[in-house]
């Protein structure tokens, strides 16, 4: 988030947000079936120009080095080019979710749910030769994701994509895949989506195949309703992990527990996690997370397609 971005420029000298300019135009069209299948269609053209840092201003003084390029090393070895360029794209997606029924009112119906999971598919185009376009590759994520109620004992959230390049003839940075990291003093990036200690751009490819998963078992008054203490306060207690895998030697994973339903009588919205790393890059991170875990919130990475970095 820019705020947060901006904290850590001025106390910690570290400027993570990464950004360029672009100029779109795009147009879309889309359909909500109400018996679980929806689908979009957008077509977009774009000008991406790069941007340079402009200023190393700190109120806490430190090393000048500390501000890093506006632009990773990494992604410039990722990426087939950075560079001004054009960009026709199509993005098209399709979701389903089977077996859901409905109570029919006089005046509307109410949906019954269903116990099948949602399954997600998305595929993005980069089209060349369309108005200077250079861009050029087919990008396809497959995600299956569903909460599974275990009666007393719980229930089980969890969110699996697989995905990868068909065709990288030439990927520019914002059309690689990049994995949802966090780097946040102290807040959580949206469950089941990110990952909570992840650098945000050393996982960034155009590899053929990939693997992610995440994965919750909140626990609820399963063991915490034993435990004096947080029987009293009705805190809950949960645990899980996500993983991301793309090549040998290139992979990312978490673990965590934590407590949730904090909070006073109706409104316990609030959520604490310890969370331990592993990544192929030597990393072994850990710290507490804060978040909110309230059921139905779309967050704004939720209606950004992938190829919007």
């Amino acid at each position: 988030m820019p705020f947060f971005n901006t904290y850590s420029d001025l106390f910690f000298r570290q400027n993570d947000l990464k950004i360029y300019e672009r100029w779109d135009a795009s147009g879309f069209v889309r359909r909500n079936y109400g018996d679980g299948l929806s689908w979009m269609l957008k077509m977009s053209y774009q000008q991406r120009l790069p941007l340079q840092n402009t200023t190393d201003y700190s109120i806490i003084k430190g090393n000048e080095d500390g501000y890093t390029p506006d632009v990773p090393a990494h992604l410039l070895q990722a990426a087939t080019a950075w560079e001004k360029n054009n960009a026709a794209l199509i993005y098209a997606s399709v979701s389903f979710k089977p077996g859901i029924t409905y109570t029919q009112y006089p005046d509307y119906k109410v949906a019954n749910g269903s116990t099948w999971p949602r399954f997600t598919v998305t595929y993005d185009k980069g089209i060349p030769g369309i108005f200077n376009s250079v861009s050029n590759f087919d990008k396809w994520r497959f995600t299956v994701a569903d909460e599974v109620h275990l009666r007393l004992l719980g229930n089980v959230k969890y969110n699996f994509a697989f995905g990868g390049f068909l065709n990288s003839a030439y990927v520019s940075i914002p059309d690689l895949m990049h994995l949802y990291g966090n780097r946040g003093v102290g807040y959580a990036s949206p469950y089941l989506q990110s990952f909570q200690f992840a650098q945000f751009y050393d996982f960034s490819n155009k590899e053929p195949f990939y693997g992610e998963g995440h994965i919750e078992y909140h626990l609820n008054g399963l063991l915490s309703n034993k435990i004096p203490l947080l029987r009293q306060a009705s805190y809950y207690l949960l645990f899980g992990g996500n993983a991301f895998y793309a090549r040998q030697g290139d992979y990312y994973t978490e673990a965590f527990v934590g407590i949730d339903n904090i909070g006073w009588k109706l409104a316990r919205p609030l959520r604490i996690d310890f969370v331990q790393s592993w990544d192929s890059y030597m990393g072994h991170n850990s710290g507490i997370r804060f978040g909110l875990n309230l059921p139905g919130v779309t967050t704004a990475k939720n209606n950004l397609t992938q190829s919007e970095w």
